[in-house]
């Protein structure tokens, strides 16, 4: 596979293409057994967040196709439902929404395309790019990148909320830890180093359009740091030939081989059991 980038591939083509991408590889910060479940595997059964991210994904990226798939459902999203069968033997089923759903959607692309900041970064750009390459060590790889324009690549982030703070950073706290959770900074430095390398350029700017999930869906742009895209690439490219000796030995190894003790979370003192993070 020679390296190249597709600006129109279908992304049904793009996830049945076989190369190492930035989501399989997250699943290897887990394990190697985590990572060989997720690239020959079923997909993972979306959940509500991530099939928001989906639809909004594809209602301010790709706003011909979204409107092509759309439909309004108001009923019962139940396969056992007669309504529903009868409503996904004419509609895409991943794309059927509820009125006050379309109208969340539809708000929340309004957000972000009169925020200035996004705007600027979603100028002249092209949508959902698709790019390939292959690295000496650890072979076919791939990525689909949100947005690739003028000023950058742009990865399309929402969050559940922001939380009270006296600078941007601290009002940002709950992403940042999510971001660190879900590998951000690994996916945006997969996504530079193989953008730089199927467009034959120098290693883009990358930034992070960041929208709240609830009203009022404020938006947040954030650059990613050149010195942390270099530690996210870095950190994937290792768990990437790690994956491919594994691959060749025949042995994928789990979270641990040990027998390990027990450790209670900092959060979790005396008298404390009946009490969940996240709750006041």
């Amino acid at each position: 596979m020679s390296a190249k980038i597709i600006y129109d591939m279908p992304a049904a083509d793009y996830h049945a293409a076989k190369a190492l991408s930035a989501s399989k590889i997250k699943q290897g910060r887990v394990s190697m057994r985590h990572m060989r479940q997720a690239v020959v595997g079923p997909p993972k059964e979306q959940t509500a967040a991530m099939r928001w991210g989906t639809l909004l994904h594809a209602a301010l990226l790709e706003p011909a196709v979204f409107s092509a798939k759309a439909s309004i459902y108001e009923g019962k999203r139940d396969d056992r439902v007669k309504a529903w069968q009868e409503h996904c033997a004419e509609h895409d089923k991943e794309f059927a929404l509820k009125q006050d759903e379309m109208g969340k959607l539809l708000s929340s692309v309004s957000r972000i395309v009169a925020d200035p900041n996004a705007a600027r970064l979603l100028e002249d750009a092209q949508k959902e790019v698709s790019i390939f390459w292959e690295d000496n060590l650890y072979g076919p790889a791939k990525a689909r990148i949100d947005v690739v324009g003028p000023a950058g690549l742009v990865l399309l982030k929402t969050t559940r909320g922001f939380a009270p703070g006296k600078t941007a950073s601290d009002k940002l706290r709950p992403f940042w830890s999510t971001a660190g959770r879900l590998g951000y900074l690994l996916q945006g430095g997969w996504y530079r180093h193989g953008h730089s390398i199927a467009a034959k350029c120098q290693e883009a700017t990358v930034h992070a359009i960041i929208q709240e999930s609830s009203e009022p869906y404020d938006v947040v742009v954030a650059r990613i740091p050149e010195s942390m895209l270099a530690e996210g690439y870095e950190e994937a490219a290792l768990i990437a030939k790690e994956y491919r000796v594994c691959e060749s030995l025949g042995h994928f190894s789990g979270v641990t081989d040990e027998v390990i003790e027990w450790e209670r979370p900092g959060w979790a003192g005396v008298g404390a059991a009946e009490w969940e993070p996240g709750e006041e």
